[in-house]
């Protein structure tokens, strides 16, 4: 089970957020929900780990003293995570990273690592390094488990070891770790009786490099669209050229179809090319009442839900797609139907789900179809809200899990069922 880390970070000290296949944030504003999904997309980001970028366009979070814990002493925060190295795999990785203030902004100044093969710390001392590790003995249980990750954190068990010095290229978080590596082969392979595999590579944990991210409002529909490569982009501007493309696939239009009638957005979809103005021009139709109509003249809700249905049908298995109140101009039923949507999708595909929302409608269907299954004796994948709430303390997260039949468990804070009480008496004024 995947765990996020962080400390002394936009409110939150030292918290543990479990993930499971699928998970919905919840919470009233200024809660940090927004927070810990834009570190989501920091930490699986090919600029933080390749060139130390602490936020880019949609996901920044501002300067350093802006994300630092106000009123905490300590001129630091940390950020964790851990997982499967690959998909379905039981060998697992860990990462924290200590970051430090630099011309305003978040650096990294410590980096520590642990897998199955190596426990490794490195101190940054502008362009030196110290390191320090201790290799593992083959019958030593590491996993995913949170009790493992969390005596880590606390105690990485290197404080015996002596440190190293090194200089180096210190320019990326990855740089560093490809080269430690290197390095501990090349030291090993000098008549030590441990043995790594010559294939061993460290490895941060899968899910940071299988993420789709988007941002909190997408781009708007237009009249025509024109081809653009498929590279995902949070806005979900590569959205219609990625429907283009798979739109005539196994099953895509099926699966498309059924959404619409599901949620009474649409009765079918489908793409007309446009020839006539070039190769790359198209539009999208959308058929209501048997009438075909330019996704620009139809409800705006259609445009904003699809770039979430579009990635998760075209996406690789076991993909983890994050997406922000996926409910905003969708009515009830529409809402609902995204809530069978993601059941059938971590269902058929194993495709996994972090959704901010609001919405009773997602989060219920979602736990109606568990339930029904149940009744059948089969599980589908593992879900959970998480609940975020803010006290004079701070910021705090509370799981409330989604039992296999559907239900709640008993552990949820008295606020949970509160706050969706007050949401459904706040729309009874609108």
């Amino acid at each position: 089970m995947p765990i996020l880390y962080v400390d002394n970070f936009r409110g939150f000290q030292s918290t543990f957020v479990p993930l499971r296949d699928v998970n919905f944030f919840v919470g009233e504003n200024s809660t940090g929900k927004s927070s810990i999904l834009k570190l989501l997309g920091i930490m699986s980001s090919q600029g933080f780990w390749r060139y130390n970028i602490f936020g880019e366009a949609e996901t920044v979070l501002g300067s350093f003293s802006e994300i630092i814990t106000s009123g905490d002493k300590r001129e630091h925060f940390e950020i964790g995570f851990i997982g499967p190295k690959q998909d379905d795999s039981d060998l697992v990785s860990a990462i924290k990273i200590k970051l430090i203030e630099k011309d305003g902004y978040p650096v990294p100044k410590e980096i520590s690592y642990r897998d199955e093969v190596i426990n490794l710390q490195i101190t940054l001392e502008g362009f030196f390094l110290k390191y320090r590790y201790r290799l593992i003995d083959s019958g030593q249980k590491w996993s995913d488990d949170d009790k493992d990750f969390k005596n880590w954190i606390t105690d990485n068990s290197l404080k015996d070891c002596p440190f190293q010095r090194l200089t180096m290229d210190v320019s990326s978080s990855l740089s560093i770790l490809r080269q430690l590596q290197t390095v501990v082969m090349f030291e090993q392979s000098k008549g030590s009786s441990h043995e790594i595999a010559k294939r061993y590579e460290i490895t941060i944990p899968y899910m940071l490099n299988r993420v789709a991210w988007f941002a909190p409002s997408v781009v708007e529909p237009e009249k025509v669209y024109n081809q653009v490569p498929l590279i995902f982009t949070p806005k979900g501007k590569h959205s219609a050229s990625v429907l283009r493309d798979i739109i005539e696939g196994p099953d895509v239009k099926k699966i498309l179809n059924r959404f619409g009638t599901d949620s009474g957005l649409f009765e079918s979809i489908s793409i007309k090319n446009l020839k006539n103005i070039s190769e790359d021009a198209f539009e999208i139709q959308v058929s209501i009442n048997k009438i075909k109509l330019n996704i620009l003249n139809v409800g705006y809700g259609v445009s904003q839900i699809l770039p979430l249905i579009i990635e998760a049908i075209a996406r690789p298995d076991y993909t983890w797609l994050i997406y922000q109140q996926p409910e905003t101009h969708l009515h009830p039923r529409a809402q609902a139907a995204v809530g069978e949507f993601i059941f059938k999708s971590n269902q058929a595909d194993h495709q996994k789900f972090i959704l901010e929302t609001h919405s009773d409608y997602i989060i219920d269907r979602y736990r109606l179809r568990l339930h029904r299954a149940s009744k059948q004796d089969r599980q589908y994948g593992s879900g959970q809200v998480v609940f975020f709430t803010r006290d004079n303390s701070g910021n705090h997260t509370h799981v409330i899990d989604i039992n296999s039949d559907g239900t709640y468990s008993e552990f949820q804070p008295a606020s949970f069922r509160d706050f969706f009480i007050s949401e459904q008496l706040n729309l009874l004024k609108v």
